[in-house]
């Protein structure tokens, strides 16, 4: 029986129609729902962030930079960009040479957005009007090029990838045959970082530090370290203390948030209810909090993290200061290692907990790229005082996850100015076993 056509073309045009409809409220739902019925911005000298300004000069040219909270950036625009992982960066660029320069916008963050995208993405649904007003406004106040003229004083808003806690902030010129980079750290206000939960700077009393001024001393002193994380009790052992950090604590901070490590979020209701959704829902947390490991009776001072996919996998470091120092320099004990997936447990609250990668060493190793990548330390060492655990023997931590190991530790000196790979100092003390044949080549002695 042959169909009828007319009928099929009556059905198909139904169903045409009931798709385009099904499609046209997707997209309405899909709309910003803002219902403006005013638009009123603050003016900068208003907004407090312009108190935390902070400037570089070199020769003639002076680059100042400062970053908005999250709140302030609300008020600066009146609208919520950090909603659409949108956070401006105000970058002033005073040209005192007698040539132009460019302003490389993509060393800031290669993802930034236009003015107009910025714009667009917290556009008013209500208010055509109202949209093209602040429209106009942030191409306004955003930054006016990538060309600075000789002699000029250029200002303005960069739109970059919101990130919470402390920003990076990188401003790289190029002039002919020459390119300079200006590097900021900036504490941006609003981050309850789990730092905060402590006084760092005053851990022990005056008199419980112990200075070291030569490297046969100090090299002693660190392999005499606890060998690992202890539980609260401190009756069992876990996770072994693999890195060793010689810097003070903003050394600390500006070399991993160079090296794109986050700051960690402490523990409340507001976190804990995000780390469950994340978990639940497989998302990202690039902030989530770290329980808490115990080394000289405490918890972790302070903790950095790189998530990835999920809250399931993500490398996460925790660093306890000693009472030691190196020069003059503060002394840093810590711990890496590499969640791999979540396990189910009795031994937290939570029922889970993460499953780490067995290969310690190779966690460690990602560090030592990381900070020489980022030209974040001026000398590197091994030393001993872990206790090697070998493959077929390996320990484990207070997950009943196995790890193995070569025993050594990561000693990272910290520099607060860039420093080329072919400029850093390797301290000859220690070597992983695999390199250790090879040292009077890289060396030239044994």
């Amino acid at each position: 029986m042959c169909p009828n056509l007319g009928d099929m073309f009556v059905k198909n045009r139904k169903k045409a129609i009931s798709v385009s409809m099904f499609t046209i409220l997707v997209l309405f739902i899909s709309l910003p729902t803002g219902c403006a019925t005013s638009f009123e911005p603050r003016p900068a000298d208003q907004v407090g962030f312009m108190e935390r300004v902070q400037t570089q000069i070199y020769s003639k040219v002076t680059v100042s930079v400062a970053v908005p909270s999250i709140e302030e950036s609300r008020e600066l625009f009146d609208v919520k960009l950090d909603k659409e992982g949108v956070q401006p960066i105000w970058v002033r660029i005073q040209n005192g040479e007698s040539i132009p320069i460019i302003f490389m916008q993509l060393h800031m963050d290669s993802g930034y957005y236009s003015p107009a995208e910025a714009s667009y993405k917290t556009r008013f649904k209500s208010s055509k009007k109202l949209s093209l007003e602040k429209d106009k406004y942030f191409q306004e106040k955003a930054f006016p090029g990538i060309t600075i003229p000789p002699g000029s004083d250029y200002s303005g808003f960069v739109f970059v990838n919101l990130d919470e806690g402390t920003k990076g902030v990188v401003v790289t010129l190029m002039g002919p045959k020459k390119v300079k980079s200006f590097v900021f750290i900036v504490p941006v206000p609003g981050f309850r970082a789990d730092y905060l939960e402590r006084d760092i700077n005053n851990v022990y009393p005056e008199e419980e530090y112990l200075d070291f001024n030569d490297g046969t001393s100090l090299r002693v002193a660190l392999e005499g370290l606890p060998r690992a994380v202890t539980n609260e009790k401190g009756t069992a052992e876990g996770d072994p203390l693999n890195l060793v950090l010689i810097g003070e604590f903003e050394d600390m901070v500006a070399a991993f948030t160079i090296a794109g490590w986050d700051e960690t979020h402490a523990l409340y209701v507001g976190t804990a209810l995000k780390t469950t959704s994340s978990f639940i829902f497989r998302k990202a947390y690039r902030y989530s909090p770290v329980s808490s490991l115990y080394v000289f009776g405490r918890p972790q001072d302070v903790s950095f993290q790189k998530s990835r996919e999920s809250i399931h996998e993500r490398n996460h470091m925790r660093f306890w200061k000693t009472s030691y120092r190196f020069k003059g320099i503060s002394l840093w004990i810590g711990q890496i290692s590499r969640d791999i997936g979540i396990k189910y447990t009795l031994k937290t609250g939570f029922l889970t907990t993460h499953k780490i990668d067995p290969d310690v060493d190779k966690d460690r190793g990602y560090v030592f790229q990381d900070l020489i990548d980022s030209q974040a330390v001026n000398a590197i060492g091994f030393v001993k005082g872990v206790e090697e655990a070998p493959f077929s023997e390996p320990r484990y931590n207070l997950g009943d996850d196995p790890y193995f190991t070569d025993g050594l530790r990561g000693v990272f000196y910290l520099s607060d100015l860039p420093v080329p790979f072919g400029e850093i100092k390797f301290m000859q003390w220690d070597f992983p076993p695999i390199f250790d044949e090879y040292r009077d080549r890289w060396f030239g002695v044994k």
